[in-house]
């Protein structure tokens, strides 16, 4: 009896672990992300993962890419229908359901810029002139190969539309993607959206660009660390973009995301 018990054990314990491997492949081979997060807690010094005071990430190269490198972003169809609820739609929370329009934008983005203030990157519009920070100003060449905006998107905001705050910058340090500092979009400079009606007075905020145009599209992000102190002349820091109509906050499953490399002054950056 023992000796049949023990069989039992092993052919039990084999079949788990068959199964287990087959459960990580499928795991593997469906996950959708761009990159997926290694740790979410706060941990000790340095930018190593699980060792970041901010958030840590493993890079999907199939979503991976550098600047300079034009990548499309393409939306799924599903039908729409405006009901007494809201709008019902076949939007099953996916990256590719979850860009306002559906087919493809091409964006490339740029290497990042340091200015020592909005004033002085020359902004159209500037959030706050009193905060004296510097900003890191990044530029999308995007082109509307062929995207339609969402007919809920529409209606809500009035216009054609997708809104700026989905390509968020994620400053790094220690050669891994650890999120040590928070950057905030505040200015823009994109051609703007007419008829605009959902938050109309942010209208700087929201662009976009019609079927065969394209448009350069300047963003700029205040970068500050603890007690906030401003982070964005931090010569020892890289910088990702992460395209996120989601809204996930660094929960980046699923996301693109571009290497965009140190910044430069604007100085080096006309000199080269």
């Amino acid at each position: 009896m023992a000796r049949r018990a023990k069989r039992v054990n092993r052919g039990t314990v084999a079949a788990i672990a068959v199964a287990a491997v087959l459960v990580a492949a499928l795991a593997v081979a469906y996950a959708p992300g761009a990159y997926r997060a290694l740790t979410q807690a706060p941990g000790g010094q340095g930018g190593e993962a699980g060792e970041s005071d901010g958030w840590s990430y493993e890079v999907d190269p199939g979503w991976s890419y550098q600047a300079g490198e034009a990548f499309d972003l393409t939306g799924r169809y599903y039908e729409e229908r405006e009901t007494a609820r809201g709008w019902d739609s076949g939007d099953t929370g996916s990256f590719e359901d979850s860009l306002p329009w559906y087919g493809t934008m091409r964006v490339t983005a740029s290497k990042p810029v340091w200015y020592p203030s909005a004033e002085a990157a020359q902004f159209p519009y500037i959030a706050d002139p009193s905060s004296g920070r510097g900003v890191i100003v990044v530029t999308l060449h995007i082109e509307n190969v062929d995207a339609q905006c969402r007919e809920s998107v529409r209606s809500i905001d009035g216009a054609d539309s997708l809104l700026l705050t989905m390509f968020e910058l994620a400053p790094t340090t220690g050669g891994s993607l650890a999120v040590e500092s928070l950057a905030d979009l505040l200015e823009h400079d994109a051609p703007g959206v007419e008829g605009l009606v959902y938050q109309s007075d942010k209208a700087s905020g929201y662009t976009w660009v019609p079927q065969g145009a394209s448009a350069d599209v300047r963003l700029g992000y205040e970068v500050f660390g603890r007690d906030d102190k401003d982070e964005s002349h931090n010569r020892d820091a890289s910088y990702y973009l992460v395209v996120d109509p989601m809204g996930k906050t660094y929960d980046t499953s699923g996301l693109p995301v571009v290497e965009l490399g140190p910044a430069q002054d604007a100085t080096e950056a006309n000199a080269s």
